[in-house]
């Protein structure tokens, strides 16, 4: 299924009524590197699309202030099911996918310049707070472990305290049905259309994961929190900037 492109950069969009719809983004350019990996991804599955999904695509600048008020926007506008952001790692030769965000210490400069205010992604949360994913991460590399995917996927606890960390906070925030992959350079061993095949595989295993637990009444209570707090979070990011120079 061919995406639709728009005047973003990069924002394609597969359209149907019916299925779930996930939100996928990648980063552009940053620091020496030639290329963003992350993006490449985003850009291939952009083309591809996933199966039995309606899939948003996105390119997001390194940048802190750009993520607190694209981000909220983005869930607000598509309403997403699942929420997967990418970002390269050019230390890893696996995908990783990681567990958690902090709301604290970023403190490396980002495309502009600029840091947050008191290295805070969230300044009206808690300064040691921490947030996870709600899926089961074990669940989903043994799952994966199955499925034949071309790329090993890893799990981590440590997104890194710069832009990739700073815009997993800000989803979680939102909605726990969000998760960070870290992806290693292209060709440092495997090519674009490899790591594009796995993340897609990820994201239809976390779409299984999430209508399985669903469907007992503890989680539909849950689900329905999450929402609220959806709505709660993103009206609170629309009145606040959080970076500066």
């Amino acid at each position: 299924m061919a995406a639709k492109s728009s005047s973003d950069s990069l924002n394609g969009v597969c359209l149907s009524e019916n299925e779930p719809t996930v939100l996928l983004t990648g980063f552009g350019l940053f620091r020496d590197y030639g290329h963003n990996s992350s993006n490449e991804v985003v850009k291939a599955l952009a083309k591809t699309g996933i199966p039995g999904t309606r899939l948003v695509t996105k390119e997001v600048p390194v940048e802190y202030d750009t993520v607190s008020s694209v981000v909220p926007r983005l869930w607000e506008e598509f309403k997403p099911d699942l929420v997967v952001h990418c970002g390269m790692d050019a230390t890893t030769r696996n995908l990783v996918v990681e567990s958690q965000a902090h709301n604290s210490s970023y403190c490396a400069a980002d495309n502009k310049g600029a840091v947050p205010k008191q290295g805070l992604c969230c300044g009206v949360s808690p300064q040691n707070e921490r947030l996870s994913t709600c899926f089961d991460l074990v669940a989903l590399t043994e799952k994966l472990k199955t499925a034949g995917c071309p790329v090993p996927v890893e799990t981590s606890n440590d997104a890194g305290r710069y832009l990739c960390e700073f815009i997993y906070f800000t989803s979680l925030r939102i909605s726990p049905w969000t998760v960070f992959i870290h992806v290693p350079p292209i060709d440092e061993p495997y090519s674009v259309q490899q790591l594009a095949c796995t993340v897609s595989t990820i994201i239809l295993q976390l779409l299984e994961q999430k209508k399985s637990v669903a469907k007992s009444t503890v989680s539909d209570a849950k689900v329905e929190k999450s929402q609220s707090q959806e709505k709660q979070a993103i009206a609170a990011w629309s009145n606040e900037s959080s970076c500066s120079s």
